[in-house]
């Protein structure tokens, strides 16, 4: 008896193994990718790629990747809170040894205003006389916080600075002058 045949097979293979997206800030979103490369004979069919962590999404989310050939996977991180975020992404596939995972971390970070105190009160001013007091500004985040503009909706109030940059952990004391007319 004359016995012929060949031996095939799928192999999943990915790259990197885990991702690293750093920091990022709230509201804001960083993309990058993985390869996945079939080193098989027949065809490796990824039945589901997702993230176990809702602040991660992978597309496409299936995929046939052909004998000996290779697919990039992308991979975004959009945070909804501040925080490190780790997880995996999760392939599903129909090669031996699945699910194949690749770990994801990132950290979402944002500025935090805080203001001390919050009102102020100037009492009695005489009129077309001034009197100044002060509140501090804090950020107490974990990214820079831009000040753009500080002004007041009633022109017998004045602030300054009018801009300031605040790092994490930084203060700053703005000037209110209050001059009645």
């Amino acid at each position: 008896v004359n016995v012929t045949g060949n031996g095939v097979s799928t192999a999943f293979v990915v790259a990197p193994a885990s991702l690293s997206f750093g920091d990022v800030l709230l509201g804001e979103s960083k993309l990058d990718s993985v390869s996945v490369q079939n080193i098989g004979s027949k065809d490796l069919f990824i039945s589901l790629a997702q993230s176990n962590n809702n602040n991660y999404s992978v597309t496409p989310s299936s995929a046939t990747i052909p004998p000996y050939d290779s697919l990039k996977f992308y991979v975004t991180f959009l945070p909804n809170s501040m925080g490190v975020k780790n997880g995996f992404v999760i392939f599903d596939h129909n090669a031996n040894g699945t699910p194949d995972s690749v770990s994801v971390s990132g950290r979402c970070i944002a500025p935090l205003f805080s203001v001390v105190p919050t009102s102020l009160n100037f009492g009695d001013v005489v009129v077309f006389s001034s009197k100044t007091d002060s509140v501090i500004v804090t950020n107490t985040g974990t990214a820079q916080l831009e000040i753009s503009l500080t002004e007041s909706n009633n022109s017998d109030y004045s602030i300054t600075p009018t801009i300031a940059t605040l790092l994490p952990s930084m203060s700053r004391t703005f000037y209110v002058t209050f001059i009645p007319s």
